[in-house]
């Protein structure tokens, strides 16, 4: 499956595990994997080299996301809101120079990790309805990209940070 350039596999609601990738795929650019019942993703994610959108969107059993997340430098569009299991979004523990959109909304992260600022060329970040996350981190205001942030339906934010000039 070497040449695969888009693999849908949305609303295969009994699908519980997604496989292990055991080799580069260089060409699959779109992973939709939204309304599935997977509970994580293979840390072995990192080698779709090409992937640019990766939908999870209404994965209601999605527990957690691999921290070799950030190591997918192609990655464009990263869709996870209606992930009601999802408490925590991992540190960004490199530069990801190409993601620009980000949809958490809707799942139960209490917060971001600092190192979001990692993510350079964020254009769009959506945390509506995120009904436990009780602060954003100072960082956020360094992001020199964001254009739009919805933080709408957060009934636990107590806390926004100060903005910078560079927002």
């Amino acid at each position: 499956m070497k040449s695969l350039e888009y693999l849908y596999v949305s609303r295969c609601s009994k699908l519980e595990k997604f496989p292990e990738i055991s080799e580069v795929m260089n060409n699959l650019s779109v992973l939709d994997l939204g309304g599935t019942a997977i509970k994580e993703l293979p840390a072995s994610i990192l080698n779709l080299t090409s992937l640019v959108t990766l939908k999870l969107n209404d994965c209601r059993e999605l527990e957690s996301l691999p921290s070799s997340i950030s190591h997918m430098k192609s990655l464009e569009y990263l869709y996870v809101s209606g992930c009601p299991k999802l408490e925590k979004f991992p540190e960004i523990s490199e530069v990801m120079n190409n993601l620009s959109e980000l949809d958490l909304g809707g799942t139960a992260i209490k917060e971001l990790p600092a190192s979001i600022l990692n993510l350079t060329s964020l254009v769009t970040l959506k945390l509506n309805d995120c009904r436990e996350l009780e602060s954003l981190p100072s960082s956020i205001s360094h992001m020199k990209s964001l254009e739009y942030l919805d933080v709408s339906g957060c009934s636990k934010l107590e806390k926004f940070p100060e903005i910078s000039e560079v927002m």
